[in-house]
């Protein structure tokens, strides 16, 4: 376990702010006022966390499954199982509950129903590559939302910096809006990073 790691997902329910600790296979229930832990949800590598449009409970993903969490019950409820197909590193849901999942496999966004039935994939697989810009390839999505407009906000980064941040429309899979990161650090060159084109 990596101590600068802990921290791998965080949402706002129903007033509290909730941390996930992933050395610690727990969820922290955090005041937002005093920022003193008020309870403790245990889970398995929880990674990344959104809250559900009820408002009420959240999603996380748990040792490469995405589960719900009820936190007044502390219940966990598994809704995509982990499988070698999908390698989830974050999460988003939408005001209707369908969910969106970046895929650290595929380099996609998977997009699911309520219900974890797969519905869409946004973007094109493959990762890193060299040649003329394509809009709809991903790098490496970490970090999803969706905003009141219905667009999915994506950010990738490598090497601890935003290298780019896109709006997809959440139904077609288009490109909305784009913006890029820094260069390579120092700016050899005054270019685009070589690594992530």
């Amino acid at each position: 376990r990596d101590p600068d790691m802990a921290l791998r997902g965080m949402t706002c329910v129903d007033g509290r702010l909730y941390i996930s600790d992933w050395n610690a296979d727990a969820v922290l229930a955090v005041d937002t006022n005093t920022c003193a832990v008020l309870d403790r949800i245990p889970l398995i590598q929880p990674g990344a966390l959104t809250a559900m449009p009820d408002g009420k409970r959240f999603l996380a993903i748990s040792a490469g499954a995405v589960v719900r969490v009820d936190p007044a019950s502390k219940s966990i409820q598994p809704v995509i199982p982990a499988t070698s197909e999908l390698s989830p590193r974050a999460l988003a849901c939408d005001a209707q509950g369908t969910m969106f999942i970046s895929d650290s496999s595929s380099r996609t966004v998977r997009v699911y129903s309520d219900a974890g039935k797969p519905i869409r994939t946004i973007g094109k697989p493959g990762g890193p590559y060299t040649g003329a810009y394509d809009p709809l390839r991903l790098f490496g999505a970490s970090g999803l939302s969706v905003s009141s407009n219905g667009w999915l906000w994506l950010t990738e980064s490598s090497r601890w910096a935003p290298k780019r941040l896109v709006a997809f429309d959440a139904k077609t899979g288009a490109v909305l809006k784009a913006r890029f990161g820094p260069p390579a650090y120092g700016c050899p060159g005054s270019g685009f990073d070589p690594i992530d084109p």
